[in-house]
Order: structure tokens, then C-alpha cells, then sequence
């Protein structure tokens, strides 16, 4: 049986990463679940156009549930009716917890905001044909708000054996800078450069092939 075939995609642009990248560390954190801003909605529609050629016949896109992954895919997969798209908590960011507080860049028990969602129910009525039935009804993120570094592997672990076992052969993974580089033991200045391409990288095994398509990736984490 041929591997699997895993395209992954990072979001495009929110203001929370003009924010981290101007070195306003703090208050790029603070801003909950933003959006795409007029870049990263280009960004992603110009990948939409770029990859036409390249993917046909997907059977599933998996994205994380958090709005700027949600928009991307929708803008990516515009030109033609999509596959399925499951929607799965296991794909948000991580931001190390230890990594704040070394910088004091949050106090006491505050959330990240930037990675907070939106409820399921209002995300539901958001995008009607997203499969949204893997979130808890309420605070689906908490948990991932708050992880540890061990909390963290651990969920890699679960990604990887949640792609082997869908029965989809092809399947594009729409998720975030950091997730995406140490799933994919990417280095940290792939992609900086200020254009977006389509597979910029492929590695192979025996059960999966990974194919890494991109919005340009300008900042590491978020």
C-alpha cells in the first residue's frame, strides 16, 4: 500500500505576529483568537492558486479550531468544493508556559490569550461545513492553554497516530509555525524569505509522506 500523504500549512498572517515580530512580545499574547489581517488573507489565497496544480483528489483537511487556521483553510481550498473538514483541538499552538514566565511577559494564572478559541457553538454557525464534533461544548482550549512541556510531546504522539489511522490517503493538515516545526523537525529559518511557493519540502516513510506547502513563514510561533 502506498504511505499516506500529509500536506501541511501554516496560517497566514495575523496582527498578533506584526505584534511578535516589532518585539511586542507581551501584547501580541494578549490578543484573543485573532484573525487573518489583508496579508495573510492574500497569503493564503495566493497559496490557494499556487497549489491547484499540485493537490487534486483530497479526501480530508484536518485544521486546527483556532480562527486564523480555520480562515487559511477556507481561503486555501476556495477555487473548488473541498473534501471533509474536521476541525481537531490536537492541531492548535503551543507556547511554552516556562518560556513566559522566564520573561515575564505574563503574570500570575493569566491565559494566553492568542491562543484562546472561540466557543464550538458560535464557531458551528461560523462554518456550517466544518466538522466540529471532536470539541468539548465549552473552553475547548483550556487545557492546551496550559500545557507543560511533557502535556506537549505527548500530544505530538497523539497527532501522529491520529493521521495513521484515518482512512483518508490524502490529507492536508492546516496548523501553526511552531506545532508544524517540531512535528516536522523543521528548521527554524525555512520559509523566511517573503514569498510563497508550493512544496518547499517532502520527506518520506514507509507509512507516510510529508509535504510541506506554505504561507510564508515570517515568525516561528503563533
Amino acid at each position: 500500500m502506498a504511505p499516506k500523504e500529509i500536506y501541511f500549512i501554516r496560517h497566514g498572517e495575523c496582527q498578533h505576529n506584526v505584534l511578535w515580530e516589532g518585539g511586542q512580545i507581551r501584547e501580541a499574547l494578549m490578543l484573543r483568537d485573532p484573525a487573518l489581517n489583508s496579508t495573510g488573507t492574500s497569503q493564503a489565497l495566493q497559496l490557494g492558486q499556487n497549489i491547484v496544480g499540485n493537490i487534486t483528489c483530497l479526501d480530508l483537511i484536518v485544521t486546527s479550531p483556532l480562527t486564523r487556521t480555520l480562515q487559511t483553510a477556507s481561503h486555501v481550498f476556495s477555487a473548488a468544493p473541498p473534501p471533509p473538514v474536521v476541525a481537531s483541538p490536537l492541531f492548535t499552538e503551543y507556547i511554552s508556559l516556562d518560556y513566559i514566565k522566564r520573561l515575564n511577559l505574563l503574570t500570575g494564572d493569566e491565559d494566553v490569550a492568542v491562543n484562546c478559541g472561540t466557543e464550538k457553538s458560535v464557531l458551528a454557525a461560523q462554518y456550517p461545513d466544518v466538522d466540529f464534533s471532536s470539541l468539548p461544548p465549552e473552553n475547548w482550549w483550556y487545557n492546551y492553554n496550559r500545557e507543560t512541556k511533557e502535556q506537549f510531546e505527548e500530544r505530538l504522539g497523539m497527532i501522529k497516530a491520529f493521521l495513521l489511522s484515518r482512512s483518508e490517503q490524502r490529507i492536508a493538515v492546516v496548523t501553526h509555525g511552531y506545532l508544524m516545526s517540531v512535528l516536522l523537525n523543521i528548521e527554524e529559518t525555512l520559509g523566511k524569505e517573503n514569498k510563497t511557493t508550493a512544496i518547499v519540502s517532502c520527506s518520506n516513510s514507509k507509512e507516510l509522506r510529508i509535504l510541506l506547502l506554505k504561507v510564508p513563514l515570517h515568525y516561528v510561533y503563533c
